[in-house]
Parts: C-alpha cells; sequence; structure tokens
C-alpha cells in the first residue's frame, strides 16, 4: 500500500526550539510568586517570553507576565491544572483582546491563528478558555491592569471623569 501524501502546511517552528532573548530573570512579578507555585509560573512566564520575541513588544509582554502572576499568587492557583502551552496561549490571548490586538490597524497585531499555531494549542480551545480567564479575574476592555498605555489613555470612561 503506498504512503498517503501529507498536506504541506506552513507550521511556525516548535515553541521550545526558538531561542529567546535573556530577560531580567527571575522577572518582577517572581518574587511575590508562593514557592509552591513558582516552577509552574515560570515554566508558562518561559513560554510567554518566547512568544513575546517573535509577535509582542515588551509592554505587552510585562502585561502577559503580570496577568500569570495575578493567577500564581492565587491561594489555589489554577495555573498548577492544565497544560502549560495552554495556559500560555490563554493568556496571550486575554492580553490581545483587551488590547484590541486583533485589529488589523493596530501596531503590533496578531492573529487568533497565530497564538495557537505558535503555542500548538487547539485553536477551538483559545475563545472559551479565554472567556473563563476574563470571567475569573474581572477583566473587561480598557481594564487598567491589563492595558497597554496606549488603550488606557482611550479609554471613553476615563475621558468623562477628567472632563
Amino acid at each position: 500500500m503506498p504512503a498517503k501524501k501529507t498536506k504541506e502546511t506552513n507550521i511556525s517552528p516548535d515553541i521550545n526550539d526558538l531561542e529567546c532573548p535573556v530577560y531580567e530573570y527571575p522577572d518582577p512579578f517572581y518574587l511575590k510568586i508562593p514557592k509552591a507555585h513558582r516552577e509552574r509560573y515560570a515554566e508558562i512566564a518561559m513560554l510567554i517570553n518566547r512568544f513575546a520575541s517573535l509577535k509582542l513588544n515588551e509592554e505587552l509582554r510585562l502585561l502577559c507576565l503580570s496577568m500569570l502572576a495575578t493567577l500564581g499568587r492565587k491561594k489555589t492557583s489554577p495555573i498548577m491544572n492544565g497544560t502549560t502551552k495552554v495556559w500560555a496561549a490563554v493568556i496571550i490571548n486575554a492580553i490581545a483582546k483587551v488590547n484590541f490586538l486583533f485589529d488589523k490597524k493596530k501596531n503590533p497585531h496578531i492573529k487568533k491563528e497565530d497564538i495557537a499555531d505558535i503555542l500548538d494549542v487547539s485553536k477551538s480551545t483559545l475563545p472559551s478558555k479565554t472567556k473563563d480567564l476574563l470571567d475569573m479575574l474581572e477583566v473587561t476592555y480598557f481594564d487598567e491592569r491589563f492595558s497597554t498605555q496606549e488603550i488606557a489613555a482611550k479609554n471613553p470612561l476615563r475621558l468623562l471623569l477628567f472632563r
């Protein structure tokens, strides 16, 4: 029986094989994480850093790590369950959503498919888990905890308050 032909696809290299720039380590949030959660935090942070070196700027990278730290500081941290790749992808997707990075006019601009492909997670997993994460942390659009300075400055509620 002849071998089946496989369809060639343009798949990004495995994220674990990518060179990662040297970042300040431990990062600014690491020491605030309970010792029991630090190893898991570091694994997810490494994936976020590698993705950020490809697609995000420094401000967005730090916002992703800040969201990860918020999860890691919880007494029963949700990051201790599930796979590290899924957590990294969901956190990046949440930050991208809050900062409108899926808008093609934004710079940097990313696609949901890029997040799933680079981190090798299911595209169908991202929307539901991202919604769960945003609900858990009570994050909305223009949330100042997880918005870039540019997005926070454009918050329509801020304009009403400072009239």
